[in-house]
């Protein structure tokens, strides 16, 4: 029996989906909306999935889910703290809680989605808790792979969701910083495979493993491939930090769903990239580019004209 966690978030729904075409017996741990009518826990008892509704902060919660099961996968939260729990309570008090009743109940496998850019001297707070899940994971007493993906997208895309309002900002398509930072979008069909193969493969334990797609861009490259798909006629324009902070944020209000803070600038500016060929070596993937998912994940939602 497997017990994963954030089974109903974007990589969590792939990892339920790629496990169950594997045959694996599988248990969600998910706060599920807080009853029965929530979509997310009616669609994992509609594929006749085992669901615990709960957080992963409360440990008699957490306790009851890992009851019989021996591997546990770690996929809990986003990019954006949720309304709910802080970044600090599910990526370091969270996996803490998780670790600690993982041991108790006989769990010997784990695996821990952490990110690229994971460090604890990062400006970024999302960075610098992923870097405390990890020290926890690594000091338990499971036998653990970590994998740090970068951005991952599908047939939508966190990341781009957040960059897709500065594309309506006037005159120009801001890019934060010097645009010289790297990403390498990875597919989310790509990193449920890799979760799937590690489960049973030896040589992958106490390992961390940067998963990546085949492309390296620049944030001024990408959000040059973002502007000419949506064939948006202004030229990107780097902004520094403070700028970025004190020239646009008074026009936050006039369009949605655009964030300025410290923490979606520091995002921003950070590598999420890595020259490890580590995936390649122990994992077969497909290797999906983000060039083919591209117009999905702008389209899927707001139509920029």
């Amino acid at each position: 029996m497997i017990l994963l966690t954030g089974g109903t978030g974007f990589l969590g729904g792939q990892i339920v989906e790629t496990l169950r075409a594997a045959k694996h017996d599988l248990r969600v741990l998910t706060m599920g909306g807080g009853d029965w009518r929530s979509n997310s826990l009616s669609g994992l008892k509609q594929m006749g999935i085992d669901a615990v509704v709960g957080s992963i902060s409360n440990p008699r919660t957490v306790a009851a889910a890992l009851d019989g099961c021996n591997v546990v996968i770690s996929a809990a939260g986003g990019l954006a703290p949720s309304r709910d729990m802080s970044y600090r309570e599910v990526h370091v008090e969270g996996i803490k809680i998780l670790c600690e009743q993982a041991a108790k109940h006989g769990v010997q496998r784990m695996i821990h989605i952490s990110c690229l850019g994971a460090d604890q001297h990062s400006d970024s707070e999302y960075y610098r808790c992923k870097w405390e899940g990890e020290q926890i994971v690594k000091s338990g007493q499971l036998y653990w792979t970590i994998f740090r993906p970068s951005y991952i997208f599908g047939d939508r895309c966190e990341f781009v969701n957040f960059l897709k309002p500065l594309l309506k900002v006037p005159f120009i398509v801001p890019v934060i910083g010097s645009g010289l930072n790297r990403l390498q979008p990875v597919s989310v069909d790509d990193v449920a495979d890799c979760v799937l193969q590690a489960i049973f493969k030896k040589e992958t334990a106490n390992q961390v493993i940067d998963l990546h797609g085949p492309s390296t861009y620049t944030l001024a490259e990408f959000m040059a491939l973002l502007r000419d798909e949506l064939k948006v006629a202004k030229p990107t324009v780097p902004v520094t930090m403070a700028t970025a902070l004190k020239v646009l944020k008074p026009i936050e209000r006039f369009l949605p769903r655009l964030t300025l803070n410290m923490e979606f600038v520091q995002l921003l500016t950070s590598d999420s990239a890595t020259d490890s060929d580590l995936m390649k070596q122990y994992f077969q993937v497909k290797g999906a580019a983000l060039e083919e998912y591209v117009q999905r994940i702008l389209f899927q939602e707001d139509r920029y004209n």
